[in-house]
């Protein structure tokens, strides 16, 4: 399945369908509109919805932004239990999903207690690849960045990197309509980068045309 942006399909090779791509920046660079523009572009392209979880984000705000009805939006605070059940129902009652879209990884209630912050943030990657893979679905997470050194999130998230096909690290300064994506792969190792350009009458990146 392509993201719809041509130069990102082709550093990735295209989102996997048993694989997550995992969206992670700091607050406020862009990383929701470029999963909307990504959910936009695979909904026009495609008979099988896009099944859009909003952890952050009300649907009121969200619906003006889609711009295709084969969108699913599921807003809320849903646990990873209430998601796995919610994507399964989905796919059962449209035979077939084309994307999942989780936005994003640090508000999904685990229902796992007692346990340390990366112990639960590992199990529920777990059970989205495990989605990913039973529905034969591609699954974007977004992922929120606490530090400014993008460079480190690797370390972080290595005990569970075979389950990422891709990063997308998302940089963008205060201001500016430039954004740049560096793409590594599930072993830390880079790949390149992509530079969009927002468009703010569209609410939406664009590729740079060079």
């Amino acid at each position: 399945m392509k993201t719809g942006f041509d130069k990102l399909d082709n550093i990735i090779h295209d989102m996997k369908n048993d694989k997550i791509l995992l969206i992670a920046s700091r607050p406020g660079t862009g990383k929701t509109t470029l999963a909307i523009d990504i959910t936009n572009n695979v909904a026009k392209e495609t008979d099988k919805p896009v099944l859009y979880f909003s952890l952050e984000s009300s649907k009121k705000y969200l619906e003006p932004r889609f711009l295709s009805d084969n969108i699913e939006i599921i807003t809320g605070h849903p646990s990873i239990t209430s998601i796995h059940l919610i994507s399964e129902k989905m796919y059962r009652k449209y035979g077939g999903l084309s994307l999942i879209v989780v936005d994003y990884l640090q508000l999904i209630k685990s229902g796992i207690s007692d346990e340390t912050f990366d112990y639960t943030r590992k199990k529920i990657i777990e059970i989205l690849h495990h989605i990913a893979v039973m529905l034969n679905v591609p699954v974007i997470v977004l992922s929120q960045l606490s530090s400014l050194d993008n460079e480190d999130y690797y370390l972080k998230i290595k005990d569970y990197s075979s389950y990422i096909s891709n990063i997308l690290l998302l940089y963008r300064e205060v201001y500016d309509d430039q954004l740049k994506i560096k793409v590594i792969d599930n072993t830390g190792v880079s790949y390149g980068s992509v530079g969009l350009t927002f468009n703010e009458e569209m609410l939406s990146f664009e590729e740079i045309s060079e």
